[in-house]
């Protein structure tokens, strides 16, 4: 037998080596002694194999010493006989493309094959790469926050996310003009309907409402794409030309804006029902982390109304983007359906109101993601539908894994969309406190009030949130306490307290096991309550805390009298 593995050049094959000896009481009667032995051998002669050839086949003591000798000469001789052989072959390949080598093309594919290995394997001789335009923009804002350009910066972006305001406000204006004109004329012609119009013209008249509607949207579209990339190349081009001059030319748009006026929109958050801890965890290297529980609504997090250029989460987002010290978000997605699961409108919202000049639209990584979900999703339920065909062939319980319609080769199952626990991840430059957002799917059921256990899918993908978090530098996480975005009138105080002292005790073994496999540690854990809890039931999930993680406290000594 040979083996070979193309590209190192790592050959071996296996000969079969020979000995015979004679017994102890008839030296005309011989053991026949053959074993398998890899070639080229190892550099020790195969000293290893002798004694385990020795231990299996029960030779003789005294033969150790003839064995070995004969092991080595046998392994040296095959070594060079296949050395020359394999030598003899490569040649061959090399001077014309025979001899059945593993080289193709002769000497001139040769080369062009240990070029490319050495290209790909040592930096010395790999071709230089450019530097991509996002890597040199990257590293322009990313030294422009950090110096004393950082206000005038975020005033300028600012001034880009009125601009955006301004247009989707004047959007919005148009298309409810024209619906309402529209629904006036169909409310029109349908009183007259058999009196000066028939239903033909109604039909005439919902088709091209129907294309005025489609036009409107197709021009407004297309206005907001070429207001979004005039609005990303004039901003590059004014962060180079700040940086080289190392300070804001008078006529850009870098140049420090008006003070807003200050709103009256502090109080609301000062509202809030919110708390506080310093954790640890861990037996004996302990980690610090700090959880902070908050009554807080989707709408609140992402709420981007009266948002100014100083603001903290807008100077916190700056500042952090290009570091290893990211800030995460979870949110909730409906599973169900061929269709991709929609965010909830609060972060759609919040992503369209001001432009992203760092990563791409938020419609269109979702399309991104949509695309390249696809195949795994119909592999995944593919195999689904072919577990349950065997289910039901075997004697299964009917109707496993979701059904299969004509079990033992029936028709396939209808393409579905991601399932309950899987989780896709979205890039932002422009939301507040929030540079990656986790959509986890989860299903109608673990919305409803029904119990959730620790191996519920919704659970396993928020380990999946963690570990993700943990190897991609993203130390600070908000999360939905509840695995749920809003109150209902089922969602009793004992169902919340239940369900809150799950999700607690699965974070914390998941952050646990998160830091045990190396990466960025979670420093800030915020746990977002739905608002409209009650004081009490919020008095109870705060308390939750202190029995779940170990909380540190101080240490009150009284004077001695």
């Amino acid at each position: 037998m040979q083996t070979k593995m193309t590209g190192e050049v790592v050959e071996h094959t296996t000969k079969t080596f020979k000995f015979s000896y004679p017994t102890c009481t008839n030296e005309d009667v011989f053991f026949h002694l053959e074993v398998p032995v890899q070639i080229p051998g190892a550099r020790s002669g195969g000293r290893e194999l002798v004694q385990r050839a020795m231990a299996m086949f029960h030779v003789p003591v005294y033969l150790e010493d003839e064995l070995n000798e004969k092991l080595a000469q046998f392994i040296a001789e095959e070594s060079k006989k296949f050395h020359d052989e394999r030598d003899a072959q490569l040649l061959a390949a090399l001077r014309g493309g025979e001899g059945g080598g593993n080289l193709e093309g002769g000497a001139e594919g040769a080369v062009k094959r240990w070029e490319r290995r050495f290209k790909e394997h040592v930096r010395e001789y790999a071709e230089q790469k450019d530097t991509s335009d996002e890597e040199v923009f990257a590293a322009m804002y990313h030294k422009l926050v950090h110096s004393p350009a950082l206000e005038t910066v975020l005033r300028a972006e600012a001034g880009y996310a009125a601009e955006v305001r301004a247009a989707t406000a004047a959007r919005d204006a148009d298309v409810k003009q024209l619906t309402q004109r529209q629904t006036e004329e169909m409310e029109e012609a349908l009183r007259n309907l058999n009196v000066t119009t028939t239903e033909e013209q109604i039909n005439a008249l919902a088709v091209r409402q129907f294309e005025e509607q489609a036009l409107a949207a197709a021009r407004w579209g297309s206005q907001l794409d070429a207001l979004a990339h005039a609005q990303r190349a004039q901003h590059r081009a004014q962060l180079a030309r700040a940086l080289r001059q190392q300070a804001p030319p008078p006529s850009s748009p870098l140049s420090p804006l008006p003070a807003p006026a200050r709103g009256g929109g502090g109080s609301k958050a000062a509202a809030d029902m919110e708390e506080s801890f310093t954790i640890h965890l861990g037996s004996q290297l302990k980690q610090t982390h700090n959880i902070r529980i908050v009554a807080m609504d989707v709408e609140d997090m992402f709420d981007t109304s009266g948002d100014s250029s100083w603001d903290g989460p807008r100077l916190q987002t700056a500042l952090a983007l290009y570091s290893g010290e990211l800030s995460g978000a979870v949110v909730l997605c409906a599973a169900g359906g061929a269709a991709p699961p929609s965010p909830p409108a609060a972060l759609l919202h919040a992503a369209r109101a001001a432009p992203d000049h760092h990563f791409p639209p938020l419609d269109e990584q979702l399309r991104t993601v949509a695309e390249r979900a696809a195949e795994p999703i119909e592999k995944r339920n593919a195999a689904r539908h072919e577990r349950s065909v065997a289910e039901a062939a075997g004697g299964g319980a009917p109707g496993a894994g979701g059904g299969a319609p004509g079990a033992g080769g029936g028709a396939p199952r209808a393409r579905r969309g991601p399932a309950t626990g899987d989780v896709f991840v979205t890039r932002h430059s422009n939301l507040p406190d929030a540079h990656v957002v986790f959509h986890l799917v989860i299903n109608d059921d673990a919305r409803e009030s029904g119990e959730m256990t620790s191996r519920h899918p919704a659970i396993l993908g928020l380990r999946s949130v963690l570990q993700g978090a943990s190897n991609n530098d993203v130390t600070s996480l908000a999360l939905p306490l509840l695995l749920r975005h809003e109150l209902t009138e089922e969602m009793t105080a004992a169902w919340i307290v239940r369900r809150a002292e799950l999700v607690l005790k699965c974070a914390k073994g998941f952050m646990l096991e998160a830091a045990g496999g190396g990466g960025a540690q979670l420093r800030t854990l915020t746990l977002r309550a739905p608002r409209g809890l009650a004081p009490p039931v919020f008095a109870a999930l705060r308390a939750l805390l202190p029995a779940v993680f170990r909380i540190s406290t101080p240490l009150k000594i009284k004077p001695r009298e």
